[in-house]
């Protein structure tokens, strides 16, 4: 029959944390396989008069470690070089008040770390250089304040490392040089702040899923993994100052060379249309912008079928409007309601003609009805409206089968 395992929790976990880090790591090291429980523990009344909760440099045995709801109050709460064994880490539910949490250079073993439905604050909470064994991560559903979240240097084992549903405030969150060797989801219900992984490393697959206000930052980040940036969407942004949109640009070109490397298209052609975007909003293009916006106006660059093809409609009702308009000016006989109906049928024909002029049929009848509108010779007005609604309808064809190619592009 095995020994049964240890357990230190409540009170005596209190107390014994209380007696500070040498008492502390002395038990554990008489007692390595056993379970720490501070679960619903109110730390609060137990801090120290800075307010303070400190576990720097604590040490953990390899049996389970959980905090689920502890309540750590407003002060800071430093778990700076904790260590943690093998065994599973629980801080679910766990609430931490307005100061700044620090798990800077903790480390961790090869059981699952659960932050899920943790509460953090407004302070700045500090992962930075933490390493996480090989167990899964999960910050599911955790809810963090309006202060910078880093993950900067930190690394993480073969597990999974999930954010589903986390929550943040404003600030920013960063994961600039951190490892990532186990399959990464990042699916907060939405962000405010500036996300980061600038030069971090990912071993496995990348899931960045969501709506963000500013375009997340993978530049001189390494993959190795597949990339899904299907379901990320970005907020249209507002001008900004010049080098702030040309950071910008550069954010979104790298998202967009992701997206076309896993074969996302319609993510990639998102990402190509916020990149121009923040290239126009810098001022960078000059006299060129306005063949921009034009662009952006009539297809959304490339995204779109339905916009160029309301256009399209609009420059045929036109054209039908002006062609019996000048076939009424230059008529000298008498106008009776046949005679109208027969006009707005000509100006119909004429204009549809010249809307879709590959069709034979139309490009056969073309003079006639011309030449029953407005006689022989025609009209100098008419053949410049003719040239301009050409013009015109093959731009707009021209999109409407770019925006065609884009969306059944394989």
């Amino acid at each position: 029959m095995s020994e049964k395992r240890t357990v230190l929790g409540g009170d005596d976990a209190v107390a014994l944390w209380k007696q500070r880090r040498d008492a502390w790591n002395a038990w554990v090291d008489e007692h390595p396989e056993a379970d720490i429980d501070f679960d619903n523990v109110e730390f609060g009344p137990h801090a120290p008069e800075n307010g303070r909760i400190d576990f720097s440099g604590y040490r953990f045995p390899n049996g389970d470690v959980s905090f689920d709801g502890a309540q750590f109050g407003d002060g800071d709460v430093l778990f700076t070089g904790a260590q943690f064994g093998k065994g599973y880490v629980w801080f679910r539910d766990a609430k931490f008040g307005n100061g700044d949490i620090s798990f800077w250079g903790a480390q961790f073993g090869d059981g699952d770390v659960w932050f899920s439905d943790a509460k953090f604050g407004d302070g700045v909470v500090s992962f930075f250089g933490a390493q996480f064994g090989d167990g899964n991560v999960w910050f599911g559903g955790a809810k963090f304040g309006d202060g910078n979240v880093s993950f900067n240097d930190a690394q993480f084992g073969d597990g999974n490392v999930w954010f589903d549903d986390a929550q943040f405030g404003k600030g920013d969150v960063s994961f600039d040089g951190a490892s990532i060797n186990g399959p990464m989801h990042f699916s907060p219900k939405e962000f405010k702040g500036d996300l980061s992984f600038r030069t971090a490393r990912f071993d496995d697959v990348l899931i960045l899923e969501g709506n963000y206000s500013s375009p997340p930052d993978l530049r001189s980040t390494t993959t190795k993994g597949h990339v899904d940036l299907h379901d990320l969407t970005i907020e249209k942004a507002t001008k900004g100052q010049s080098n702030t949109e040309r950071q910008t640009r550069a954010k979104f070109g790298r998202l967009k060379e992701l997206a076309e490397g896993n074969r996302h298209h319609d993510a990639a052609l998102r990402f190509f249309a916020e990149e121009r975007r923040a290239l126009k909003r810098s001022g960078d293009l000059g006299k060129g912008a306005l063949f921009e916006t034009i662009y952006d106006g009539l297809c959304d660059y490339g995204q779109s079928i339905g916009r160029p093809s309301l256009f399209l409609l609009g420059n045929f009702i036109l054209f039908i409007i002006v062609y019996f308009g000048i076939a009424v000016l230059e008529t000298n006989s008498e106008i009776d309601r046949n005679y109208i109906f027969c006009l707005l049928a000509n100006s119909f024909f004429a204009s549809f003609s010249n809307v879709i002029p590959f069709l034979s049929k139309a490009f056969e009848f073309q003079p006639d009805i011309f030449a029953d509108l407005f006689g022989e010779p025609i009209p100098l007005t008419v053949d410049l409206a003719r040239f301009v609604q050409g013009v015109i309808s093959l731009l707009l064809l021209f999109l409407i089968g770019l925006g065609l190619r884009n969306r059944f592009r394989i």
